[in-house]
């Protein structure tokens, strides 16, 4: 019965917030199937796991996470400059988790097995790179002056449909 209630509730807040923001920006809107096929590609990993917490097929959990990923994540985020900057990646990636773990909860995941699957998708995705790429990943993470220059973004391109300012939510 808890479960209900609070779920209810997290249904008319996320309503309310709905209404005072502005429409999903072109950007993500278009590029949907694309951000479905990296969830899918990350949650794939740890698809043993995801099917004994939830007890669900791992495409029944799936869709489920897709859905609560594109109502009440999606939606909200604003313009950092799309494919062009890297923080599109990681903002948009991030999330995959963000919604797993919401979705996860219902089904009484503790939050250390929601954080535990989260480590192992992405060790399991890094074990999956040759080896001379981790060593290289490795050893640029490693120098300081190296991992800087890798995740400096000089010159981000501004939203075209935003008068060239940042979104605003």
């Amino acid at each position: 019965m808890r479960r209900e209630v609070l779920l209810h509730s997290d249904s008319f807040a996320n309503a309310r917030y709905r209404k005072e923001s502005s429409i999903m920006h072109k950007y993500y809107a278009s590029n949907r199937h694309k951000f479905k096929k990296e969830m899918n590609q990350f949650l794939s990993l740890v698809k043993p796991e995801l099917e004994k917490i939830s007890g669900r097929k791992y495409e029944e959990l799936f869709q489920g996470i897709w859905a609560y990923y594109e109502k009440h994540l999606l939606e909200h985020f604003p313009y950092i400059g799309g494919d062009k900057v890297s923080g599109t990646k990681n903002l948009t990636g991030a999330y995959y988790f963000v919604a797993m773990g919401e979705v996860l909860k219902q089904y009484g995941a503790a939050m250390t097995e929601i954080g535990h699957l989260m480590v192992l998708s992405y060790e399991r995705k890094t074990l999956r790179l040759p080896g001379p790429v981790r060593v290289l990943m490795g050893k640029i993470y490693q120098s300081p002056k190296l991992a800087e220059q890798s995740v400096n973004e000089k010159g981000r391109p501004k939203c075209p449909e935003c008068d060239g300012k940042p979104r605003q939510l």
